[in-house]
């Protein structure tokens, strides 16, 4: 990107609506707005600003992106990080794991050809050991898992070590516990955690806008809000198949090379999960999606 005497590049590292925190390569941090009305901008964008007052600067232009995670009901896309390496989705005990949500965001990561790691938190609570066994399941999907707890800090300098030099998105639904691993990560840093509601056994937000941290050790990780909903209207039905690697040992002896592996006839991965080589949770998953993707 070209500069001039007020133009300089940036880093976005906050979103919050259309207000927006980018960081020069210097090191100086200022309130950024968008130029017209419509906003492109999100977390771990390189831009170019113009610097209008001190401490502010309007945003001129947005670098290419090498990949975009968002997420897309029928007519509202929420777009919320970019340029990304991993994307580290949590679990715990509890709140109770939704399947089909892991999924849905395993799904939008692959389609934008980010790595996926999955991070079971809160391994010394009630549960934890059910958990992980039960996530066997889902395996196939991520390239990395680590098993930690936030609270004794048990786990968390691998996890730290295998950040380094990447920029990495945290994800999961409310209240898995992203607050208190972020603040054993990242000492000092004194996020709020949230409480569990009995209820409605979820987790309460704690962080309200998407922001890029720098870690100690290197690396930049991006804390979002956690979700109970996750759009993937955006996928087809062939996108949300790369979330299931296993597959592809099998979908070459369906019938039909444009097979999608629901009702079609000799569908060789439908026989495999009949047939217990593919877990049936996973299958019964993808159908889902895959059904309403079609």
């Amino acid at each position: 990107m070209a500069s001039s005497a007020l133009s300089t590049s940036a880093l976005i590292i906050e979103a919050h609506g259309r207000h927006y925190t980018a960081r020069t390569a210097g090191g100086e941090v200022l309130q950024a707005r968008p130029r017209g009305k419509k906003s492109e901008c999100v977390v771990g964008d390189a831009v170019q600003i113009e610097v209008t007052g001190p401490g502010e600067a309007v945003i001129e232009q947005v670098a290419e992106r090498r990949n975009l995670l968002m997420r897309a009901e029928e007519h509202r896309e929420k777009r919320f990080a970019a340029n990304l390496d991993v994307l580290a989705y949590v679990v715990a005990s509890e709140p109770p794991v939704s399947d089909e949500l892991l999924m849905r965001a395993v799904a939008a990561a692959r389609a934008a050809d980010i790595e996926v790691w999955l991070i079971i938190g809160k391994r010394d609570l009630p549960g934890g050991a059910d958990l992980m066994q039960r996530m066997k399941w889902h395996a196939p999907s991520f390239a990395r898992q680590f098993s930690l707890s936030a609270s004794t800090g048990d786990g968390v300098a691998q996890l730290a070590a295998a950040l380094k030099g990447k920029r990495t998105v945290l994800a999961g639904q409310s209240g898995m516990g992203k607050s208190s691993l972020l603040n054993r990560l990242v000492p000092g840093l004194d996020l709020a955690v949230g409480e569990i509601s009995v209820a409605l056994s979820a987790g309460k937000h704690t962080t309200t806008s998407t922001r890029l941290i720098n870690l100690p050790g290197g690396g930049e990780i991006i804390d979002s809000p956690g979700f109970q909903a996750f759009g993937i209207a955006h996928l087809s039905s062939t996108e949300i198949e790369r979330a299931f690697p296993e597959f592809e040992q099998y979908a070459p002896n369906c019938r039909y090379y444009n097979c999608r592996h629901l009702d079609e006839p000799a569908c060789a991965v439908r026989a495999a999960a009949d047939a217990g080589e593919i877990a049936a949770q996973r299958y019964a998953v993808f159908r889902k999606l895959a059904t309403a993707a079609s």
